[in-house]
């Protein structure tokens, strides 16, 4: 585990900026008939984020749970979905947001056009990427997944939150076709919904039970906000 500092979330816009706003997909674009690929990009560092009243409370870490497997979890999700619905989709595991985890907030701006370079040659038709996150609407909330503690004045908020947002690309024209904020814009968690847990400094204070608990949360929490961001995409149309 090692400590990051906290950086105060704005700026975002060039990730999300582009021709295609949030919501469905291209109307003209189908994926019938199109060999898909799925890639998450939500990394393998649990964020333990404490925020307090003043700066000086602050408390932000960041633990390895590479053996949490969340990218496979997401991803594997959505490829069951998609084929499921009778379209054809695999997982490629790429794991390059990782390497720049802790490192900036921004560092997850190349992580697309990086995830393409290395699937374009595949030959695939369509890229699905599930990628980390950040924005000024969701300050303290570091891209990824995590656990977020407020305190303000005595009052404890605190939920274990998912922060990505959903991409489609077409791969033979490089173009981005349609994406969406997760769980469909209704933010990365539900505030006050993990109050139940005594906060600890740091997510290796907790016992293994607790730390069970709260890997159990990230994985709901992952695959309910999927299923609302693909659902409001339209992607199974």
């Amino acid at each position: 585990m090692k400590k990051i500092l906290l950086i105060l979330i704005i700026g975002s816009s060039s990730i999300l900026q582009g021709c295609v706003g949030p919501g469905a997909i291209q109307k003209d674009y189908t994926l019938q008939q199109k060999k898909i690929v799925v890639v998450s990009e939500l990394g393998n560092n649990f964020h333990h984020n404490i925020v307090g009243t003043t700066i000086f409370t602050n408390n932000i870490t960041q633990t390895d749970v590479k053996d949490w497997q969340i990218n496979h979890l997401a991803a594997n999700h959505l490829v069951e979905r998609l084929n499921k619905h009778g379209l054809s989709a695999t997982e490629v595991e790429t794991d390059l947001f990782t390497p720049l985890d802790g490192s900036s907030a921004y560092a997850i701006e190349g992580v697309q056009d990086k995830v393409i370079e290395r699937v374009k040659p595949l030959g695939y038709d369509s890229l699905i990427i599930i990628a980390p996150v950040t924005s000024e609407l969701y300050p303290f909330f570091y891209p990824g997944y995590g656990l977020l503690t407020r305190y303000n004045f005595g009052s404890q908020s605190s939920c274990v939150y998912a922060a990505f947002i959903v991409q489609l690309y077409d791969l033979h024209t490089g173009k981005k076709i349609g994406w969406e904020w997760m769980n469909a814009q209704r933010g990365p968690c539900d505030f006050k919904s993990s109050n139940d847990l005594t906060i600890k400094d740091n997510f290796e204070a907790y016992s293994p039970e607790v730390k069970l608990e709260i890997r159990h949360r990230v994985e709901k929490r992952v695959i309910d906000s999927l299923d609302a961001t693909v659902d409001e995409m339209e992607l199974l149309r």
